[in-house]
């Protein structure tokens, strides 16, 4: 018997009064004062929040909105600041201060949206209405933060391990039990490119959500390029040949993996670090050994882990493989996200 489950059901049982509570108002969610639209899952590691929120965001600058993303920006070297990540015009930090995910955003991001890291999330709500006066917030990893009124709460659930071992932490990875799929408004199934028949997944959803829209989120190589953003921007054939190694520090890290191979780019080796890994020097030269092992002719990476890599002096050619998304239905999606 794993040692952990009975911690487990404890926490799990944590979770379900806290949300008891909420749900009957005796805790109090408050808005932020604009249409908020919260981002988040049930699963620890990764789902594909960062480039649903980044999508989501670009929905609402392609209406002639601005979008401001909070966010905890986890990682970070103080989290207990607040830090302005982005102004719209300007990336105003670096990765080490904004966090891995949040400065990818920035970057990918820039003259579209305002960005805010805080664990606060209405302190940064109000700097943004007094300095920005956004037209919508979008609330990053917010489905278990219900101290934030939200108007469209989006729920994530991966389509390659969309329950885990069905436990909650920490025997298990679940944040919650399924049956929170009732509070979700809808739900995207991410990483459907990688799962055969999602049916299974969209029938456990209507066992306990039986109304909420279900969409399907699939990436795609949207391009590659040099950790330093300076060289050519390339496609996955121009790489074909190359004997490279690819590593990566995310939630999700056979994603990753898999992505390339669909992309007939298959690493020699294939480094899997921890969500969010700082790359310390010990790391640096794992990277280093396998390279020599291997004789890669290319790194292959992702942009989460480029952003903290890009001053580093690799012998041979870095490069991020940078996805693109679709959600559909399409239509119903932006309709959704835009809805008053």
């Amino acid at each position: 018997m794993n040692l952990l489950v009975p911690l487990g059901s404890l926490y799990g049982a944590i979770v379900e009064f806290r949300n008891r509570l909420y749900g009957r108002g005796i805790l109090k969610s408050n808005s932020l004062g604009k249409r908020t639209i919260s981002v988040g899952n049930l699963t620890v590691g990764g789902t594909g929040k960062t480039p649903v929120t980044g999508f989501i965001a670009e929905i609402v600058a392609d209406a002639g909105l601005l979008p401001c993303i909070l966010t905890r920006g986890y990682g970070r070297n103080n989290a207990s600041r607040q830090v302005i990540v982005c102004n719209r015009t300007e990336i105003l930090a670096d990765v080490g201060t904004a966090g891995d995910e949040a400065f990818e955003l920035a970057c990918s991001l820039l003259g579209r949206a305002v960005i805010i890291a805080d664990a606060d999330r209405f302190a940064a709500a109000r700097l943004a209405s007094e300095v920005f006066n956004p037209d919508i917030f979008i609330l990053d990893d917010g489905f278990q933060h219900l101290r934030v009124r939200r108007d469209l709460d989006l729920l994530l659930i991966d389509a390659t391990n969309p329950f885990g071992n069905e436990i909650p932490l920490p025997a298990g990875i679940l944040r919650e039990k399924p049956k929170a799929i009732a509070r979700a408004d809808a739900v995207i199934i991410t990483r459907t490119e990688l799962n055969d028949s999602v049916q299974p997944i969209e029938d456990k959803i209507r066992i306990y959500n039986k109304y909420a829209p279900v969409f399907y989120s699939a990436v795609s190589v949207k391009g590659i390029s040099t950790i330093d953003r300076n060289g050519s921007r390339l496609t996955p054939h121009q790489l074909k040949g190359k004997k490279s190694v690819a590593f990566c520090g995310i939630g999700n890290p056979e994603s990753f993996l898999a992505l390339l191979e669909q992309n007939g780019l298959r690493p020699e080796h294939f480094i899997a670090f921890e969500d969010h890994h700082k790359y310390p020097k010990h790391s640096i030269e794992r990277i280093h050994r396998a390279i020599r092992e291997y004789d890669a002719d290319v790194l292959l990476t992702t942009v989460k882990d480029g952003v903290k890599l890009s001053a580093t002096g690799f012998p041979i050619p870095c490069f991020q493989v940078e996805i693109g998304i679709e959600i559909s239905p399409a239509d119903d999606f932006r309709r959704l996200v835009l809805a008053s």
